[in-house]
């Protein structure tokens, strides 16, 4: 008998084992949990906040429009898409991408930037639209706003020839930040810039036979005074 109760033995040793290493791993991971390792806490991400806005009134913000919790578990496999699609739903969001909770800085967001001011409203460099309390201080107006309806921050400009206009000038600050418009406007010229100093350059609509934006680009380099047609070779 003492070889079936050897095995019997060793068989219960071998399950006691197993048992102890499960609840140790249980016990363990309840102590990290306690302690508070897998916790995702939206505050201590490393977030830009729009201009004018707090951080904590952005997250506040991104939390009405789209209800995530304070805390994500960074085990658990949709708490990346719950932080990307909160994220990404706020309207000052041009884009955001979440890597692996582990790592120090999972987020990379980009914060629109408000372009051009129409009406009361603000289109960001693609001709989106800004939250009503976004400041018109500082950036070109467009002179004619149309009477369109009503829309939704975060949606584009409903009108498709003013959000060129926001695309053009979103380029221009990006390639010539130096230069200040004071205004844009759309007349049978096509697109009519005017710098702070009221100087004008007429950039025209873009057609094919019109010089390509680069050396339009390069002639406003140069451009001293007085008013300036780019349309021209």
């Amino acid at each position: 008998m003492r070889g079936p109760w050897r095995a019997v033995v060793a068989l219960v040793a071998g399950i006691a084992a197993i048992a102890g290493v499960i609840v140790l791993g249980k016990l363990s991971r309840q102590q990290l949990d306690d302690r508070g390792h897998y916790a995702v806490k939206l505050a201590d991400l490393d977030l830009p906040a729009p201009p004018g806005v707090s951080k904590a009134n952005f997250l506040a913000e991104v939390k009405y429009n789209h209800p995530i919790p304070d805390v994500l578990d960074r085990t658990d496999p949709a708490a990346r898409l719950k932080l990307q699609q909160a994220l990404a739903a706020h309207p000052w969001v041009e884009s955001v991408t979440v890597g692996d909770l582990s790592d120090p800085k999972p987020v990379t967001l980009v914060i629109r930037v408000p372009t051009l001011a129409v009406g009361q409203r603000v289109l960001d460099r693609q001709g989106v639209l800004l939250p009503l309390t976004t400041s018109t201080m500082g950036l070109p107006s467009f002179r004619t706003v149309p009477d369109l309806p009503a829309t939704p921050s975060g949606k584009p400009y409903p009108d498709v020839r003013i959000v060129g206009v926001a695309k053009t000038l979103g380029w221009l600050r990006g390639q010539l930040p130096e230069v200040k418009w004071q205004s844009a406007d759309l007349n049978a010229d096509g697109l009519v810039l005017t710098r702070d100093d009221g100087a004008t350059a007429t950039w025209g609509f873009g057609k094919a036979e019109e010089p390509p934006a680069d050396a339009k680009l390069a002639r406003l380099r140069q451009w001293k005074a007085g008013p300036l047609d780019l349309r021209t070779k």
